[in-house]
């Protein structure tokens, strides 16, 4: 089977939700009234985007500086986040403390205020960070 790219990933939902909007801008935005809220979601796996010589303490704040820096790339600023975690059945609790450690760094590090998220179990570790924030306009993607 062929590996699609992000692009075509994106063009095979367009295709199925017809009207539905999905062009990747880094971040995502909608109003409430008159707020513009800008919005983003990543994901960090443990088998593709985690060394494994990087402590977990820096994984979980690699997972945030990920979704900080697209915010960053539109001159927004996140205000706040949302953040899930598959864990292996593995994991102690020590390390367990590490992600909490490595997430609390990044969030003070960059202001965000996290609200809560979501705990699972799964084969190998895997972070899941959504953050929110605010603007008036957020620059198009060129090219």
């Amino acid at each position: 089977m062929k590996k699609l790219d992000e692009s075509e990933i994106i063009k095979k939902f367009q295709s199925v939700f017809g009207e539905k909007d999905f062009v990747s801008e880094d971040v995502e935005s909608f109003s409430v009234g008159k707020t513009r809220v800008i919005v983003k979601v990543d994901t960090l796996v443990e088998s593709t985007d985690i060394p494994p010589q990087m402590s977990l303490k820096d994984a979980a704040r690699k997972s945030i500086v990920a979704s900080v820096s697209d915010f960053a790339s539109k001159g927004v600023k996140p205000e706040f986040g949302i953040i899930s975690f598959n864990l292996p059945a593995t994991i102690s609790e020590r390390e367990i403390s590490e992600i909490a450690q490595g997430v609390k760094r990044a969030s003070h590090e960059f202001g965000v205020k996290i609200l809560g998220g979501d705990t699972n179990q799964g084969k190998e570790l895997v972070f899941h960070v959504c953050l929110f924030g605010s603007a008036k306009k957020i620059p198009k993607r060129e090219g």
